[in-house]
């Protein structure tokens, strides 16, 4: 089956801030949510990969904060001139900058248990700066045309390259922009098809998200499959088991079987990363279902009390529950690659 990539513009996530300001958490307008639910409601989730690009992130970081800033001034301005007898307004000494930091965290944790793969799209390289500035002075899009001024389109500029990066780096992906930007336009497409040995880049915004919805559908009958699991929603439990704490707590007791039998390592800190294939149900009675996860992990270990290291395994999960709420690691195996790296670990003198 084809693989497929949504890229979102900023200006498809942006919240307006002027309608309803809530600066109590951090999220993305409600497209991205729409558009993975639809995703996810096709089982069509293990087909697609989300990539929100690192500049979009920065750009709704800073506009939060320069919102908040505006609208406390205001609030600020407004108290100046109104006295109430039962209500005061007390402004606080706080950080909001480091409080939306861990709003974001928290926020990018959320999108890690959907069952869609959700990316950051890297700004592109050192490499491509060059390519940036014959871009800019030839006038080419998404930089504006000759009657207009050549460096406007820069951020415009620096996602198309990033798209162009991405794809090079993953050739089997069928790339799809949502953005509400008509720089992105035939004549991208046109650049992107000679790039791609005539392959097609989809852009959709706002107004034909229903061409989007099509093509999700399109994409649900080509596969014709239904996935492993049963019951959606238990598989969606599932999974934020594997982000939770516990997770990270039942996974050290199977310590040996992912440091080995070495006295001088102990893992300090488990990283879920993602799923490298779909989860499958084992077994299944009156009483316990099981589920076998292929899962990438990342473990920080510590070595004779002294020494940190990361290491990224893939594992077998064995996990089992009763009620699809409660779940429970019960065994796990490494594949043959992570037996031999134990074996070398072994080897080493802490």
């Amino acid at each position: 089956m084809k693989k497929y990539c949504i890229i979102f513009d900023t200006n498809v996530l942006f919240r307006n801030y002027d309608r309803y300001a809530d600066f109590t958490c951090f999220s993305f307008s409600d497209t991205l949510n729409h558009v993975i639910e639809e995703i996810e409601k096709r089982d069509i989730y293990d087909l697609f990969t989300i990539l929100i690009p690192t500049v979009v992130w920065r750009e709704m970081r800073q506009n939060s904060i320069e919102k908040y800033n505006e609208k406390l001034a205001q609030l600020k301005d407004k108290h100046q001139k109104i006295r109430l007898p039962f209500h005061s307004f007390e402004g606080q000494d706080k950080n909001y900058e480091e409080f939306l930091d861990a709003q974001i965290k928290i926020y990018k944790k959320n999108l890690n248990s959907k069952l869609v793969k959700i990316l950051d799209l890297p700004s592109p390289t050192n490499s491509c700066f060059y390519k940036l500035v014959n871009r800019a002075y030839e006038k080419r899009p998404p930089f504006e045309g000759r009657d207009k001024r050549s460096d406007k389109g820069f951020k415009d500029a620096l996602l198309w390259e990033g798209i162009l990066q991405y794809k090079r780096a993953h050739p089997e992906s069928n790339m799809i922009l949502y953005t509400n930007d008509n720089m992105f336009n035939d004549e991208l497409k046109q650049e992107y098809r000679l790039l791609f040995d005539n392959e097609e880049i989809l852009f959709v915004n706002d107004e034909k998200e229903l061409e989007l919805m099509n093509k999700l559908s399109e994409i649900a009958l080509e596969k014709d499959a239904t996935f492993p699991v049963p019951n959606t929603d238990e598989y969606i439990t599932l999974k934020q088991y594997l982000y939770s704490d516990k997770f990270g707590e039942d996974i050290k007791n199977f310590s040996d079987k992912i440091v080995g039998k070495n006295e001088f390592l102990r893992i300090i800190d488990t990283e879920f990363i993602n799923l490298t294939d779909p989860i499958e149900e084992v077994e299944t009675d009156e009483v316990f279902t099981e589920y076998a996860a292929y899962a990438k992990c990342k473990f920080v270990i510590e070595a004779n009390k002294e020494v940190f290291f990361e290491t990224t395994k893939d594992l077998i999960l064995f996990i089992t529950t009763t009620d699809n709420t409660t779940f429970w690691l019960e065994d796990l195996e490494l594949n043959s690659d992570d037996e031999q790296e134990n074996n070398a670990i072994l080897t080493e003198d802490y």
